[in-house]
């Protein structure tokens, strides 16, 4: 679990950053390479508005393809939970290695450009990529 937290310690305040700044973000993915590099995974999109659910595919498919070279990834999204009416960091991580998939969840108010966040959870998740 140490790799995902390395990967998360590098790209979450970067999505703190995009939701002070914008309000939400585009889905993207991080992964950490069998040498110890994180590197940002992307996508080429045409569209200026694609649905996230659509980003978040391609993503995986980018993630399938290069899944021999990458030992870990976290996949960020924004999502509406609305069973506690809140919007929530979702952050979708598997490791190779200690063939773990989870999905965290850290539910957040935007107040006035400062980031609040509540209680946060996981759930245990089927490997999708590894």
């Amino acid at each position: 679990m140490k790799d995902i937290e390395e990967i998360l310690d590098l790209m979450f305040p970067f999505v703190e950053n995009l939701l002070i700044e914008n309000g939400e973000f585009y889905p993207f993915a991080a992964a950490m390479k069998n040498n110890g590099k994180i590197d940002q995974v992307g996508i080429s999109e045409d569209d200026d508005n694609p649905a996230s659910q659509k980003v978040i595919d391609e993503l995986k498919e980018v993630l399938i393809s290069m899944k021999d070279d990458y030992k870990a990834y976290a996949l960020f999204y924004d999502v509406y939970h609305k069973g506690d009416e809140i919007n929530a960091i979702a952050i979708k991580v598997e490791h190779k290695l200690d063939l773990s998939s989870f999905t965290f969840y850290y539910p957040y108010e935007l107040d006035n450009g400062r980031l609040i966040y509540k209680e946060a959870w996981k759930t245990e998740k089927q490997m999708e990529i590894f």
